[in-house]
């Protein structure tokens, strides 16, 4: 049997098999090096108790197959020697072109969890207690040592090996890169592990003890991976070193609440501060816009001094303004013209009555969306006068006032503002304080879902902002029926 083949067994530890007490992360924190891109951490205690349980493992036709069977087990870990009271992980770093993802759990009885995983795939495996190492077939397929136990996969980065999509024999490629090699699992607990505190430090911190799932991801070296080092030749790196982001994932009766959190390091935190200083969205820009009809719209204000910075300290600014040289315009004009606010709304999708090529008149299916950017006294006629340039081929699908841009497909949607109505806009709930406040009506999600999930949407809610430097966001999705835990509708048992 090859590994690829327990791809689902996998795919169940990934999904379930984690348990912690408290925020010790200790053990992962030995692992992890400086090629790690991201971890995975799933409460199995919640979990467990929030499925449909007793369902699952009398269920043998109806939602599992019999090669789902695994999952079943799964349900029931503490009877596959699988030590419940400690973290289980899910680990990615970059090796090459490629990444290595790894499963990381305790056994609390290895001979138990062998004779299982035997049941389960009909194939043995053994551990050399002298070498660290698990076998299968004489072949290294995981590791073990202090009762964790270890199985990786590799898989084709597709940041920096795009060009193997096309390549014909990617199939028989890719059934050769899942292994890793043997040395690969012979090191991993040896090779050296990370020092920086303070990486370390946000990494215990993202991993939460009192969510169902949590998530730290390496900003800087995700971006560092995928520019091929290129970014740590430019000023701007400074301000990404030891930068990450946390997310943490909650389900509960009738609603699923998402958190995310940024940790940036102290020169990036001035630099946040600075410009985010007392800056938050104006409400005002919406005004003329109609919401309570939108599928979902986004309000939100950007600092364009920060993003000046940013370009400027990555050393675009000379290219950019090379570029805009021949409209006669520089990335001043640009900045100064913009205040930062901005509005972005989806309708239903429409259709516009337009004359072909052909001179016969069609009906097309166009995006209906609107998007609205907030203009400053001091912007920059240039930019202004740029938006009739025939090249743009915007002809009446833009607006222009003392306050805002507007942009649609569908220009009806700018007559609020040409009729200086206001909008009643009684969905629209003006959270202050905030950066970013986002609301969705749900529709098209339950559409989309409705042979998969009986239990409806019905809004999702989400903001964010800056506190102390760093951002920290709120998604929270309610659903109409709150009598059992959503993932019950989730597993399709409801």
């Amino acid at each position: 049997m090859k590994l690829k083949s327990f791809a689902p067994f996998i795919v169940g530890l990934a999904l379930l098999l984690t348990s912690c007490t408290g925020n010790d992360n200790k053990e992962i924190l030995k692992l992890t090096n400086e090629k790690t891109l991201g971890i995975v951490k799933v409460n199995l205690d919640d979990i467990i108790q929030k499925l449909p349980k007793e369902k699952i493992l009398a269920d043998t036709v109806n939602k599992f197959s019999n090669s789902d069977k695994e999952f079943r087990l799964f349900v029931r870990a503490d009877e596959l020697g699988i030590d419940t009271d400690e973290p289980f992980y899910i680990t990615t770093e970059a090796e090459k072109d490629k990444f290595i993802t790894s499963y990381i759990f305790s056994l609390d009885d290895e001979l138990l969890f062998l004779r299982k995983f035997k049941e389960i795939y009909a194939t043995d495996l053994t551990i050399d207690y002298d070498k660290n190492l698990v076998y299968e077939n004489k072949k290294a397929v995981g590791a073990f040592k202090d009762g964790i136990f270890v199985m990786s996969k590799k898989s084709i980065d597709p940041l920096t090996s795009r060009a193997r999509q096309y390549d014909y024999y990617y199939d028989e490629y890719e059934e050769e890169d899942i292994f890793v090699s043997e040395a690969f699992y012979k090191n991993f607990f040896t090779r050296k592990a990370l020092e920086d505190d303070a990486i370390l430090e946000t990494i215990d911190t993202a991993l939460k003890e009192d969510t169902d799932a949590s998530i730290w991801v390496n900003l800087h070296g995700i971006i560092s991976n995928a520019s091929k080092g290129y970014i740590e030749t430019l000023a701007i790196n400074k301000l990404l070193i030891g930068s990450g982001f946390g997310f943490n994932l909650n389900f509960g009766e009738g609603n699923i609440a998402c958190k995310g959190e940024s940790f940036f390091n102290e020169d990036m935190t001035k630099i946040v501060e600075k410009y985010y200083e007392d800056k938050d969205i104006n409400y005002d820009i919406v005004d003329h816009v109609e919401l309570d009809s939108a599928n979902l719209f986004n309000i939100g204000y950007f600092s364009t001094d920060f993003v000046k910075y940013f370009i400027k300290e990555a050393g675009f600014e000379a290219t950019a303004n090379k570029f805009l040289e021949s409209k006669d315009i520089t990335l001043e004009d640009i900045f100064k013209t913009f205040n930062g606010q901005y509005a972005f709304v989806n309708y239903k999708e429409t259709s516009l009555n337009k004359i072909a090529y052909d001179g016969i008149s069609y009906d097309y299916k166009v995006p209906n969306s609107l998007l609205v950017l907030g203009v400053t006294k001091e912007k920059s006629q240039k930019v202004m006068n740029l938006l009739n340039e025939p090249f743009l081929n915007l002809g009446d699908n833009f607006y222009i006032n003392d306050k805002v841009i507007a942009f649609s497909m569908v220009p009806n949607n700018f007559n609020l503002f040409k009729t200086n109505k206001k909008a009643k806009n009684t969905k629209l709930n003006k959270v202050t304080d905030v950066t970013s406040y986002s609301y969705g009506n749900s529709k098209e999600f339950n559409a989309a879902l409705k042979s998969n999930l009986k239990n409806n949407i019905v809004e999702m809610i989400s903001t964010s902002k800056i506190d102390d430097g760093n951002a920290v966001s709120e998604v929270n999705i309610t659903f109409e029926k709150k009598d059992k835990n959503i993932l019950h509708y989730m597993m399709g048992y409801e």
